[in-house]
């Protein structure tokens, strides 16, 4: 958990001794859903990074990976693409695959939960995945986040991805700067895209000699 956490701090979210290292973001997230049955801050957390910073996550690359997590997993992704979907269009696609079981099993209710759903309410979003759990309050956690300015001068990846868009071409322009002796297979292995798209912006990078012009 305490890598998580700190992973999460080189993404924006101010905790102690945050990791300097750019963190893969769309692991980063399919990592977490592991400890969101019994974490709920870090729910609640997440819930506030991408309401502000939903659109550096690359969904299609986020898509792409779902088919080797758990059907658990899965339900708690899905209803954090329901959360985004309201206001970021591009997540109802993922939304749709995680919760393409129009009838999810209901989990056992804890005591705990149920106190506090009586307290605060179900939460929506995850109850579209069958998780019934509280509402999930994010609003005072945004105050944990750094500034937009403060996470592209910091997370090379994601200045990349404002550079070249949301997309496999920045994604692979992360890779190239990570690790310049990679072949395309293992750029595409990497990432979760296909050897086609890898191989075509890797060597159309490596034309434009895109390494020399990230280093200056």
């Amino acid at each position: 958990m305490s890598e998580v956490v700190a992973k999460w701090g080189s993404l924006g979210i101010a905790f102690d001794g945050a990791s300097d290292i750019a963190a893969d973001p769309e692991s980063l997230i399919i990592d977490s859903l592991t400890y969101f049955p019994e974490d709920r801050k870090l729910v609640s957390l997440v819930f506030a990074w991408l309401k502000s910073y939903s659109s550096f996550i690359h969904v299609e690359r986020l898509k792409s990976m779902t088919k080797l997590i758990p059907s658990e997993s899965a339900r708690w992704l899905g209803g954090l693409a329901s959360f985004c979907t309201e206001f970021d269009r591009r997540w109802a696609s993922l939304q749709k695959k995680c919760l393409s079981d129009k009838k999810p099993k209901r989990q056992d209710l804890g005591e705990f939960d149920a106190l506090q759903i009586e307290r605060l309410g179900e939460d929506p979003y995850f109850a579209q995945a069958g998780l019934k759990i509280p509402t999930i309050s994010w609003e005072d956690k945004e105050r944990k986040l750094f500034t937009r300015e403060h996470i592209i001068n910091n997370h090379f990846w994601f200045r990349l991805r404002v550079l070249f868009g949301v997309n496999w071409r920045a994604d692979v322009a992360w890779e190239l700067v990570r690790d310049s002796e990679q072949t395309p297979y293992q750029v595409a292995k990497r990432l979760g895209c296909n050897m086609e798209t890898a191989y075509r912006n890797w060597k159309a990078l490596n034309e434009a000699d895109a390494l020399s012009l990230f280093a200056k």
